[in-house]
């Protein structure tokens, strides 16, 4: 067996790496497409990533070495999701809010491990551009109802990742050019059409990250930090400020956006849960209540979610992980035109998600993280050296 793979590893990992390419679009378009496909046999999304990320991992990780515990990222995942499991237990919870972190974690782990080829990018690319052209034409191809504000994140999300393609693939300064203003005109059109301020907010951070932003500050990495920072920790911190300003002023008095008011109901879903978080902070308050100032069980913040569901041990694990794996990714690359689109891209998620789940959420996920794969394939990738 030792023979067989000495002398076939590298193609069984290729063959393997067409299969989860697959697999990952297979699942991607089971949750977005418009028109009828046949649906991955696993009706669970987050269970369905689960299995899909574990197989990614085994294709690109040293198994051995995981498995001797003699990695030490991969020994405090393991603790991570251990005390996740713990704290969920304390808490009564149900047992799906594992997966939130669980993928989100993993995710983490395989991102700078994480290297498709051309045809499985190209597999990847022609799955999102399926997505992207239906979510512009859904209306053409399906009576169905979408939520207005899903579409304008599936379009700029999208834009994101394309943009990421385009940068790692198209050589010409000129077509890179007429490409990505494209893709912009489109997703603010699609956005003004939708009135989505999330998303629109999220597009306008990415092009302020990535044109405005001075590429000599990209290679300021406590610029870097900082921002990884404020997106996740300011995250918590501006849900808690912003409700307590909702009980200080008149919600009606207040300037609106998009025709809403500036306080549109975040801000009583916020309390809620956090009134439910203060009781025991330590493990958080699970998922094994229902909440009455939404219709769903929904915390609309991605951080405040792992804060309040999962508590402060598992969330300043997971904060400390977040920092300490974009810290890694910045080393390990050139501070060049395609490191700067794929991490605008991803600081642009961490900005929506202070308003929702994005950051978290499978199906979204399954797009925004392939700017990660991209970025990792960049031939100009530096040698890691293990830490």
């Amino acid at each position: 067996m030792n023979q067989f793979w000495s002398n076939n590893g590298e193609k069984c990992r290729q063959a393997g790496t067409w299969i989860v390419s697959a697999l990952w679009i297979w699942v991607l378009l089971s949750y977005w497409s418009c028109v009828p496909l046949p649906k991955f046999p696993i009706s669970n999304f987050e269970v369905s990533f689960f299995l899909v990320l574990g197989i990614q991992i085994l294709l690109c990780c040293d198994m051995k070495e995981m498995l001797q515990f003699r990695n030490r990222e991969w020994n405090y995942v393991l603790a991570l999701l251990a005390v996740t499991v713990i704290c969920l237990f304390l808490a009564d919870s149900r047992p799906g809010a594992f997966f939130t972190v669980c993928n989100f974690c993993l995710l983490l782990y395989v991102s700078d491990r994480w290297n498709w080829k051309i045809g499985p990018q190209c597999l990847a690319l022609c799955g999102c551009l399926g997505v992207y052209i239906q979510w512009l034409f859904w209306p053409e191809l399906t009576s169905a109802k979408r939520n207005p504000n899903m579409a304008g994140t599936v379009i700029v999300f999208l834009t994101f990742t394309l943009f990421a393609f385009v940068e790692r693939w198209i050589q010409k300064k000129w077509l890179r050019i007429l490409i990505q203003v494209s893709l912009l005109l489109v997703a603010f059109h699609q956005l003004w059409i939708y009135r989505g301020r999330g998303t629109a907010a999220a597009l306008l951070f990415f092009c302020i990250m990535k044109y405005l932003v001075p590429a000599v500050a990209w290679q300021k990495e406590k610029y870097y930090r900082l921002a990884f920072g404020i997106l996740s920790i300011g995250s918590v911190l501006f849900a808690i400020l912003y409700t307590a300003a909702w009980q200080i002023f008149d919600p009606e008095k207040v300037l609106r956006i998009f025709g809403k008011r500036l306080f549109s109901g975040r801000e009583s879903i916020w309390l809620e849960f956090l009134q439910h978080f203060i009781k025991q902070p330590f493990w958080g308050a699970g998922t094994n209540f229902t909440i009455h100032s939404f219709s769903e069980f929904n915390v609309h913040n991605a951080m405040l979610d792992i804060l309040v569901i999962h508590g402060v041990i598992v969330f300043a694990m997971v904060l400390a992980y977040i920092w300490w794996k974009m810290k890694r990714i910045y080393h390990a690359h050139p501070k060049n035109l395609l490191f700067i689109t794929a991490m605008a891209g991803v600081m642009a998620v961490f900005w929506e998600s202070v308003t929702d789940m994005d950051l978290l959420w499978t199906p979204e996920f399954m797009i925004w993280s392939l700017m990660l794969m991209i970025l990792n394939s960049d031939p100009d990738k530096i040698q890691e050296r293990e830490e």
